[in-house]
């Protein structure tokens, strides 16, 4: 027993005497802050009822590695990939429901890549395209709640450009719009 105790005190009087701070939970070393008083490694949050609240890493006070939040039911939130404070890589975001409300990709904390956003009620795809520094481009496909689609065209700059064509709920071509910048030129009921 006294060796525990002084083992204890040795620990304190080290961390104390060097500024550095950390928790033991679940036996491993969370919310460390080194001598800079720089967080260091996985930080967790916590709710007053002690369940988690967010999960991060971080490498000199910076995020850095995957970062979770949570609902206050415990279902994920969101999850993120960070580079030295930067978010950089694959993410998710989820419905209260712990259904999955969109995902892509960050480069340099803007969205860049493929992104897909989600109906809450069913994991159906509501919409999916490709972003570019935060900017839909390219062509954009466009879902009902019954995975059927019901637009799809391109976007340039983030505005809707050239042809794009409408769909009813059974799948039947309604309408095709020319658009120049976001400006619609040409509308055709096809039905």
């Amino acid at each position: 027993m006294n060796k525990i105790f002084i083992a204890f005190l040795l620990i304190l009087n080290s961390s104390l005497a060097f500024g550095q701070t950390f928790q033991v939970y679940e036996g491993d070393t969370i919310n460390v802050t080194d001598t800079s008083g720089f967080k260091q490694g996985l930080w967790i949050k916590f709710t007053k009822e002690e369940n988690i609240l967010e999960e991060s890493y971080f490498l000199d006070n910076q995020f850095n590695g995957i970062r979770k939040k949570y609902f206050s039911s415990g279902l994920i939130k969101t999850q993120e990939e960070y580079l030295k404070g930067i978010k950089e890589g694959d993410f998710e975001y989820y419905y209260p429901n712990g259904a999955i409300k969109e995902k892509g990709t960050y480069r340099n904390s803007q969205l860049s890549g493929w992104h897909q956003k989600y109906y809450s009620e069913n994991d159906k795809i509501s919409e999916e395209g490709k972003v570019e520094n935060d900017i839909k481009v390219g062509e954009w496909k466009f879902y009902n709640k019954n995975a059927r689609l019901t637009a799809i065209g391109k976007f340039k700059n983030g505005e809707k450009d050239g042809r794009w064509l409408e769909y009813d709920d059974n799948g039947n071509e309604i309408k095709h719009t020319k658009f120049t910048n976001g400006i619609v030129i040409v509308i055709i009921e096809t039905k």
